[in-house]
């Protein structure tokens, strides 16, 4: 999730001026275990271009990262590069790939930055351990505690406004053994409303049983309701998910979500608040409410105005 926050910037520490909410909304009624509130006293630590561990930053990668310009752009975003230098990125897409094959990327085509909450030995990294397709996936870790974790990375200057489509594409493999509800891994946000109003993708259910998109001021839930009960969303194997949004802040907003090739999610409504763009992506552990040491594997993510096969 990402409540731009007062934290940790760069490769030098540099204040980021963020909003203070970063709550969760809970599922509709027909989900049995609605998400905790999270813990927002602790807001997360936010790093550009080098690992909160790492004193020095990634080396250039060759990781597949392509972007695709996008028309209107109004954005311009102050950061530093991997190399420490302070630039003005106006470059918004909408359109952004990563294999996650190398070293993650910290500039203007590639990610922007880590965001962190809650115990400092919560990681964010990329691992050869497991791979989609690949030999390497990003691969996040958050521990057992009573408060929100996070330990994500996120990238700013994407580019759709209202009456345009968002899709997305991404293999997902959690670790079975732990408890899931309340877990979050893929958000999609925009940065100058109240809050950061969205819609993420997450696991709920009595132990996190099958996916949910939860909305943040962002329209209604997306329950499953297509099929006589929820589809489970199976451990310790690679699992394909798509994410699809008519971008709308009218009654004509369209939420839709497969698993595995199957449609399991279909929300008609408002999906974006009136006059806002959705400008932010969160991928990893974006937030971690089960109380539990979740370890989420991402790969092979296509963001795209257009269907993706």
């Amino acid at each position: 999730l990402s409540p731009l926050c007062r934290g940790m910037v760069g490769m030098i520490l540099v204040m980021a001026e963020c909003g203070s909410e970063g709550g969760y909304l809970s599922p509709a009624s027909s989900a049995p275990a609605p998400p905790t509130a999270p813990n927002t006293s602790s807001p997360p630590s936010v790093l550009m271009g080098t690992q909160r561990t790492v004193p020095s930053a990634p080396s250039a990668a060759k990781a597949m990262v392509t972007s695709v310009g996008a028309p209107g752009c109004t954005i311009k975003l102050k950061v530093q590069d991997e190399l420490g230098r302070e630039q003005i990125y106006d470059g918004c897409v909408q359109s952004f790939t990563d294999d996650f094959e190398s070293e993650l990327k910290f500039k203007e085509v590639g990610w922007h930055k880590y965001q962190y909450m809650g115990q400092r030995s919560n990681t964010v990294e990329i691992s050869s351990e497991r791979a989609h397709l690949g030999r390497s996936a990003l691969k996040s870790m958050t521990n057992a505690s009573g408060d929100q974790q996070k330990a994500s990375v996120a990238r700013e200057l994407l580019w759709f406004p209202d009456k345009s489509h968002f899709w997305m594409s991404l293999w997902v493999y959690i670790q079975g053994g732990t408890k899931t509800n309340d877990l979050y891994f893929f958000d999609l946000e925009s940065t100058d409303g109240e809050g950061n109003p969205g819609r993420r993708l997450m696991l709920t259910g009595p132990n996190g049983d099958w996916l949910h998109v939860n909305s943040k001021r962002a329209g209604p839930q997306g329950n499953q309701t297509l099929h006589n009960e929820p589809i489970p969303f199976s451990k310790d194997t690679w699992v394909n998910v798509k994410m699809h949004l008519y971008v709308s802040s009218g009654s004509n907003g369209l939420t839709e979500v497969w698993q595995d090739g199957v449609r399991i999610i279909t929300t008609a409504g408002q999906t974006i608040p009136s006059g806002l763009v959705y400008d932010w992506i969160e991928l990893g552990t974006t937030a971690n409410l089960s109380g539990q040491a979740p370890v989420v594997y991402l790969d092979d993510l296509v963001i795209s105005k257009d269907p993706i096969p």
